[in-house]
């Protein structure tokens, strides 16, 4: 209809009740838009979670996904910066593995009017493989070999996997993605978005012993994958932490102080005790079967040992860790 305000046309979608007849869980559309956004999130449909709080990505997906884009929640929710344009407004109930398909009713009766309202040079980010069938021209056959070519479709487009933690097995089996495209799509979030404009007091990066504890516990698919600059996960927060990381510290004196770091590959990395000049521990617990567990001794003089997966005696840190990243 000409003439509809973005507004008003938010509240037509939102009221759309077109499929309630075959929604299980009846219909509960999930959009967010404002007509300056320069990000635009095509992704999938709404779990469960989000069905029932009203905010989307509002799940462990969207936590990696904020990290994948570098994005803090202000900015995430802020519709004037982010755009979230899902290829099914509702939830569309579960199936025997994950969630059924987005309904296909929804992208044609809303997407092209919504997007009409958005900046003619916005950054889309197409996640999954719905949203790449229709919005990525000249796609190869599978959603990795449509990914493997992010290059192709920057700047004006990003193509990511769901986020989703079932979908661990392909980020271990697909290390590129997190080591070249990752890196690359987050330089391009901040030259839409000014990374001058973006860094605040409230969210630069501190030095790790300055970082605050959150001690809210935390499931291991909840463990994010790459670094956290502004806050420490402690190992006593972890739900499944095995005695074995619990215990890390106690014979350096660091039993208080184990944090989380990141995973490499499918490993979970954890440290007992400071970066350095001083005795630290690095533990890596893989994260399928938590009894897989290796860790690297770091010494107040900057030396140090370790065993890796493969068996191997590692006297550098740089190369235990890349004997995780190849060994799963």
């Amino acid at each position: 209809m000409a003439g509809v305000s973005l507004n008003e046309l938010l509240v037509e979608i939102r009221a759309c009740a077109v499929c309630a007849d075959v929604l299980d869980h009846g219909p509960r559309p999930i959009v967010q838009a404002g007509p300056r956004a320069p990000i635009v999130i095509i992704g999938q449909a709404p779990g469960r979670r989000v069905h029932e709080s009203g905010i989307p990505w509002d799940d462990p997906s969207g936590d990696k996904l904020r990290t994948w884009l570098n994005l803090s929640k202000a900015e995430f929710y802020d519709p004037d910066i982010v755009a979230i344009v899902p290829m099914g407004f509702c939830y569309p109930g579960s199936a025997k593995s994950g969630d059924k398909p987005p309904r296909p009713e929804c992208a044609p009766l809303w997407h092209e009017r919504l997007l009409d309202h958005l900046p003619d040079d916005r950054l889309e980010v197409i996640i999954g493989m719905y949203a790449q069938k229709r919005y990525i021209a000249d796609r190869p056959k599978t959603l990795t070999e449509t990914v493997r070519r992010w290059e192709d479709y920057l700047p004006n487009q990003v193509v990511m996997p769901h986020p989703s933690p079932r979908n661990q097995h392909w980020l271990i089996k697909n290390p590129w993605f997190e080591e070249h495209a990752l890196p690359a799509v987050r330089t391009r979030v901040d030259e839409v978005l000014g990374h001058t404009a973006r860094v605040s007091e409230s969210n630069k990066p501190l030095p790790a012993h300055k970082r605050p504890v959150d001690p809210t516990p935390v499931h291991t698919v909840d463990l994010p994958d790459l670094p956290i600059a502004t806050y420490n996960i402690p190992a006593a927060a972890w739900v499944e932490a095995p005695p074995e990381l619990l215990e890390a510290g106690n014979d350096i004196g660091q039993q208080d102080n184990i944090m989380y770091k990141r995973r490499i590959g499918p490993w979970l990395l954890w440290r007992a005790g400071p970066a350095r000049k001083a005795d630290a521990r690095y533990v890596a617990l893989h994260h399928e079967d938590l009894t897989r567990v290796h860790t690297f001794r770091i010494f107040p003089d900057g030396t140090g040992n370790g065993i890796g997966p493969a068996g191997t005696e590692h006297l550098r840190f740089r190369t235990w860790k890349e004997e995780l990243n190849e060994t799963r």
